[in-house]
């Protein structure tokens, strides 16, 4: 699992020249977050969606709440799960059956980071991203429309 110096070096990335790009951070911070290969360009879609909607100071905080390890498990492990934050472990972890669905994947690594910054689930049956139950006929296939899938992320967003 490749180490990388998580918020600070996408930040700085961002807030230069508005584009993701991989580099070393200008200056080290005190938290590394050990996170699977395979979850980087998500993350980095998590953070320009933050710093899009002016939050990149709100999310610099999972350089400071423990956050360890981002990472996927075995099926057999997550217990039926499709992820979990763990705040005492300082840990998401992710089913690896997510890596057949992009959407699914995208959408539960997002649900676990808003957890990481403090938002809770919504209490209704719903679409939400931080709704844990979703209607029957529910697919995330709906989150492919921008259309749907912004004001989502503002809804959440503008919890921080």
């Amino acid at each position: 699992m490749k180490k990388l110096l998580f918020i600070l070096s996408l930040f700085v990335a961002l807030s230069c020249n508005n584009e993701v790009k991989l580099q070393q951070p200008v200056k080290e911070t005190k938290q590394e977050i050990a996170i699977d290969p395979f979850l980087y360009p998500l993350i980095k879609e998590f953070v320009r969606e933050a710093v899009e909607r002016g939050k990149g100071l709100e999310i610099t905080r999972l350089d400071s709440i423990g956050l360890k390890t981002i990472h996927v498990l075995p099926d057999s492990e997550m217990m039926g799960n499709l992820g979990y934050y763990s705040k005492e472990k300082g840990e998401i972890a992710l089913n690896d059956f997510l890596y057949n669905d992009w959407l699914m994947l995208r959408t539960v690594l997002f649900h676990e980071l808003f957890h990481a910054l403090g938002i809770e689930h919504c209490d209704e049956l719903g679409v939400h991203i931080m709704c844990a139950v979703k209607p029957r006929n529910f697919t995330y296939a709906y989150y492919l429309d921008p259309e749907v899938w912004e004001p989502l992320l503002d809804r959440e967003f503008n919890k921080l």
